[in-house]
């Protein structure tokens, strides 16, 4: 029997595309018909005009398309055909920013500043690190004796806003700020590593630990308290929200949520995963060398590996699990504002278990497009937002082997439309 090959249905950073196009929209009936030879005081045809009503007029007297700045958002674009139709192009990835507030829109482009603010803003307190070019406006911790009393990051505008803390783990060592991510050296093999997305719509702490030794150290010296070192290991994360917002549990992890219900912020699955995929990586965030992302793909046989490109190779494990790595949610437990991740003790004393392993409360707005990808080869696992290129079918390393081994892959897409 032939088999399918694997069919890209998504590349590069836009992820999915839905289009709607709407009921026709009158035209004004003074509109000039013939765009090559206009009259004087005839509309002036140009690829974008504010309005929709303008957008109207422009297309049809100019017999194309016209983007309604006003109409369209971070993950929609509007346009008024030639037609007078209404048809709006939805995407799962940002295509376009306004984080700085100014009414204006600007390409997505992440960038952390390495330079703390130095006076407070807007509600913010100085000396966090500001993240420019995204959906939201984001602030993350500076690290070193500065940053001891900060959220470890501030997320949203001032009135619909969230900060995390990190009460488990003292942020204050060395620091890092590398293109996206900002890294805390807990000592021992224990990162904190911070990671902006590419939209600026999620932060994603994750607690990277090195080795047996360094979940040692995680569990019964960076976790001491009062008390001495707590019978399970669980971090503490407590949020502090705008007036009207209230944190919730949900079937996953964690949400805030307004007045009315509506989802502001959303952690996601609250995830723990090992390194058993296809990749071998260096000494990543680790008190030995300064934290990188260097990392080189390795052969895989028909028994196991994971996929070493997607996801694997152009993210990393500092921000999701790569193909074929051990992946498991984590016990979510909300106490009033404090949320707290447990992992299972008994993935922890696996004797299979591959170390560095990722321990990961991730918090971001309520975004319009999710999804999830399942592989056959892989079942346990479920990819939640993967950043890579996606693909559905029958993936065949035969013919693409950055498949990692013979796979069918599937899409969840859920859609919140207007």
């Amino acid at each position: 029997m032939a088999r399918g090959v694997w069919s890209r249905a998504i590349g590069g950073g836009l992820a999915f595309s839905l289009v709607v196009t709407l009921v026709a929209v009158p035209a004004s009936a003074d509109v000039v018909q013939d765009a090559d030879d206009p009259p004087a005081g005839a509309v002036e045809c140009m690829p974008e005009v504010e309005t929709i009503d303008e957008a109207v007029q422009v297309a049809v007297a100019c017999g194309e398309d016209i983007l309604a700045a006003d109409e369209s958002t971070e993950w929609s674009t509007s346009y008024a055909t030639a037609s007078g139709d209404l048809q709006v192009d939805y995407t799962a990835t940002a295509v376009r920013q306004d984080s700085d507030g100014d009414g204006q829109w600007a390409p997505v482009d992440v960038t952390v500043s390495d330079a703390p603010t130095t006076e407070a803003v807007d509600g913010v307190p100085a000396g966090m690190l500001e993240v420019s070019g995204g959906v939201e406006p984001i602030w993350l911790n500076p690290g070193g004796a500065g940053g001891a009393d900060l959220p470890l990051a501030i997320m949203g505008d001032s009135d619909e806003r969230v900060a995390m803390y990190s009460q488990s783990l003292p942020i204050t060592g060395p620091v890092t700020v590398e293109d996206e991510r900002v890294s805390y050296d807990l000592g021992g093999g224990v990162t904190m590593v911070v990671t902006v997305n590419a939209e600026g719509s999620m932060v994603t702490p994750v607690v990277r630990v090195g080795d047996e030794a360094a979940l040692a150290h995680l569990h019964e010296e960076l976790l001491v308290g009062e008390g001495g070192a707590p019978a399970a290991l669980s971090l503490s994360f407590p949020l502090e929200v705008s007036a009207g917002l209230q944190v919730a549990q949900t079937a996953v992890g964690f949400a805030v949520r307004d007045s009315a219900g509506e989802v502001a912020f959303e952690s996601g699955p609250v995830l723990m995963w090992d390194s058993a995929g296809a990749l071998d990586w260096d000494d990543v965030g680790t008190a030995d060398g300064a934290p990188s992302t260097a990392r080189k793909t390795v052969s895989t046989d028909e028994s196991g590996g994971g996929d070493p490109s997607g996801a694997a190779a152009e993210g990393d494990r500092l921000a999701a699990p790569a193909t074929g790595d051990g992946v498991h949610p984590m016990d979510v437990a909300v106490n009033g504002d404090v949320v707290v991740v447990s992992p299972d003790p008994q993935v922890l004393a696996d004797p299979a278990l591959e170390f560095p392993l990722h321990l990961d409360p991730s918090i971001g707005s309520g975004t319009p497009g999710r999804w999830a990808t399942v592989r056959s080869r892989w079942p346990s696992n479920t990819y939640w937002k993967p950043s890579d290129a996606q693909a559905v079918g029958f993936c065949d390393v035969s013919r693409a082997p950055e498949c990692g081994g013979d796979s069918k892959d599937r899409l969840f897409w859920h859609y919140r439309l207007p």
